[in-house]
């Protein structure tokens, strides 16, 4: 049976909420909180990462999944810095990294240990980069294929034999910054559907997206007609 339970900011077009609930998904809300900057504070991307179909989450959200029996292994893991911290970046960044195959792409002196040690230990290489908001600035279409906007992980991912995407900077929204991230606005909602929280029309690369997208046998789903709106990436559990 397809899963069909999907962890999601609060702060997700309502129209975009309505589509996947129309479309029989159970959501899962990621609340703001007061001990990460508010921005950010309700995007999944910032408390769990998924390697290799299990979810690490951080120890603070637990309660997100009690009564919830998900078709990926979760494990807890600790932040290991106190909540007044995780404030500001780059505290906030430990769960920020990205999965493509049997790599994982960080910026490794901030992310949590606890993640660094299980993804080692599923042979895992880890890829370091400066960009702390990894998981965010990437659209991984699928083991081998990534849409980003930042040219450090581009160029990282293309020296890795990884099929990238580059695409412009600046046209995803994100309330209290200048801009968001493509991989903040979107996720795989099943094994070939990549969903948007938006309309991907409103993307100067638009074009380039989807025929990117198209290459790789993965069908875009624009979630509403608005303008791309980051909110901390959708995850499947």
């Amino acid at each position: 049976m397809m899963n069909k339970t999907l962890i999601v900011s609060n702060d997700i077009y309502k129209e975009s909420e309505e589509t996947l609930l129309n479309l029989g998904y159970t959501l899962l809300k990621i609340m703001r909180n007061d001990w990460m900057e508010q921005a950010v504070s309700s995007h999944p991307d910032m408390y769990m990462t998924d390697i290799n179909s299990r979810i690490l989450y951080d120890s603070n959200i637990a309660h997100l999944f009690d009564g919830v029996v998900p078709s990926k292994k979760l494990i807890k893991c600790n932040r290991g810095v106190d909540k007044l911290k995780c404030i500001e970046h780059p505290y906030n960044i430990g769960f920020n990294c990205v999965n493509i195959g049997n790599k994982l792409i960080c910026n490794r002196k901030h992310t949590c240990q606890d993640v660094l040690e299980i993804a080692e230990s599923m042979n895992c290489e880890i890829i370091n980069v400066n960009q702390g908001y990894a998981k965010c600035s990437t659209c991984v279409i699928d083991d081998n294929a990534i849409i980003t906007e930042d040219i450090s992980i581009a160029k990282c991912a293309g020296q890795k034999g990884i099929d990238v995407l580059l695409i412009e900077k600046g046209f995803v929204r994100l309330t209290g910054y200048n801009y968001g991230f493509i991989g903040g606005s979107c996720g795989m909602i099943n094994d070939n559907t990549l969903a948007f929280n938006g309309n991907i029309k409103f993307h100067p690369n638009c074009k380039s997206i989807e025929e990117f997208c198209s290459n790789h046998s993965v069908i875009i789903l624009n979630l509403c007609d608005r303008e791309l709106y980051d909110i901390g990436s959708i995850f499947i559990i």
